[in-house]
């Protein structure tokens, strides 16, 4: 049951039957014994299905439910005529067209603006003196820092098939039952930059996705979407939830992906406005052998590759608003070079190359190595190519990028698969010591790293 609860799903089901129902509201197992029975009818409790069984076995159904723990009650039946009927206590609070209640409700044309407002100017910013400093400001960001608080709450081992929990890699990774292969779990959302771009914001949140399933060896199959909006009866946010839609709609025609499904959040604001456009992506992707995929540390002497193109266009991103209070989205989200590096990546996992591997997000690569050194307690020492501002192309937040650790006598390998792939890949530096450098721009101690990161002291 979802929206609107037992009345979605009991009239859709009649009107898809051709067929009426009626349902006995007091037989409704409740939370809360006060519940009226418009309350009953359109609560939307988590963790509740409707289900209609054969004439005669339905004792047998509710008795199924209770061996596995889970409350089951009879509390409706289907007739033969077309109605909604809905009765609580011998009195009949509902009786409508069942084909009325599931597709009779009559169309909203809501005003849609011409334009959205215009964003505000980029500010542009000098290079920092203490890049190191703005590095440990952006770890100890809410959308960056660890967060171990909110996840340790809940119980992650799922039937001891979890290969891969919260904070031990990039997305989730279940075994199936009694074989290897398996799949992936990420949810992520970009409100920040849907803020600025709805419609790049919401391509940008499938990309990540893209990203961090195959920073595993998950090949991306399908997405599900949450779309948390404001009020469309607003004509500005009406064109902000059309752009989210046409962003995601576009994008996922880019990465040949389906959507199979998911919800929609409208009018959520406060006196002070409308909340900013925020799609949650759920992506799910297989993998073949799930024994194949990595650890996700750093060891001594591994070697660091750059993957993707350097961009350091002045684009939103945390850093930008950091040193500037605002920034602007990138010109493009390039989804087809986050296709070509989560090919390569996969490829690179099935064929065992690959220890360690992060995608840029938030506080792009100087974030994501960062974190990859904190988690393995391990160091890295780089020197970066780039005809450009490095601080930029290393703290902005551009598509197609990540690092990739290997093994020093993987390296000739590892370029040649990129390169087959069409992914830009730069032999970075290695793995080791106590402290991130890379040249030119910072270089910091690993335990203050990991001070600002996780909050707490090491």
């Amino acid at each position: 049951m979802g929206a609107t609860g037992l009345t979605c799903a009991a009239s859709e089901m009649a009107e898809a039957g051709s067929v009426g129902i009626v349902l006995w509201l007091d037989r409704v197992p409740l939370r809360d014994e006060r519940m009226s029975p418009e309350e009953i009818l359109v609560s939307e409790s988590q963790e509740r299905f409707l289900l209609v069984i054969e004439k005669g076995r339905e004792n047998e159904a509710v008795q199924h439910f209770r061996i596995f723990g889970v409350e089951a009650a009879i509390c409706g039946e289907v007739i033969a005529d077309d109605r909604f009927i809905a009765r609580h206590r011998d009195r009949v609070v509902v009786d409508l067209p069942a084909s009325l209640v599931a597709e009779g409700c009559p169309e909203s044309r809501l005003s849609v603006a011409d334009r959205l407002p215009a964003p505000e100017p980029y500010v542009d910013f000098e290079r920092p003196q203490d890049l190191g400093g703005v590095l440990h400001a952006l770890l100890r960001d809410p959308n960056v820092a660890s967060q171990p608080r909110i996840y340790q709450r809940y119980d992650s081992t799922v039937g001891n098939r979890t290969v891969r929990g919260p904070g031990q890699a990039e997305a989730a990774v279940q075994a199936l039952p009694s074989s290897v292969r398996g799949y992936a779990l990420t949810i992520t959302g970009r409100g920040d930059v849907c803020a600025a771009d709805p419609y790049l914001g919401a391509k940008a949140a499938l990309g990540e996705a893209c990203r961090n399933l195959a920073c595993v060896g998950a090949r991306l199959i399908a997405i599900t979407d949450g779309l948390n909006m404001g009020s469309p009866t607003d004509p500005v946010e009406n064109l902000r939830l059309s752009e989210t839609i046409r962003g995601l709609a576009d994008g996922l025609g880019e990465l040949g992906i389906p959507v199979t499904g998911g919800n929609v959040s409208l009018y959520n604001e406060s006196p002070r406005g409308a909340i900013p456009p925020t799609p949650m992506i759920g992506a799910v992707g297989t993998l073949e052998d799930v024994r194949k995929v990595p650890d996700g540390y750093l060891n001594e002497g591994d070697r660091l590759f750059v993957l993707g193109e350097l961009d350091d266009s002045p684009t939103y991103s945390l850093y930008g608003n950091l040193m500037a209070e605002r920034g602007r989205p990138h010109p493009d989200v390039a989804l087809k070079q986050d296709r070509r590096l989560a090919g390569f990546l996969c490829d690179a996992v099935d064929q065992q190359l690959l220890q360690a591997s992060k995608d840029a997000g938030r506080g792009c690569l100087a974030v994501a190595l960062t974190k990859i050194a904190i988690g393995s307690i391990i160091g890295a020492d780089i020197d970066i190519e780039f005809d450009g501002r490095l601080d930029r192309a290393l703290f902005g937040e551009s598509s197609g990028l990540a690092w990739l650790a290997g093994r020093p006598e993987d390296e000739e390998r590892i370029v040649q698969l990129a390169r087959s792939h069409g992914v830009p890949i730069q032999i970075a530096g290695r793995a080791g010591g106590q402290t991130v450098r890379i040249a030119g721009l910072f270089e910091a101690d690993l335990d203050a790293l990991r001070e600002s990161f996780y909050g707490v002291r090491s």
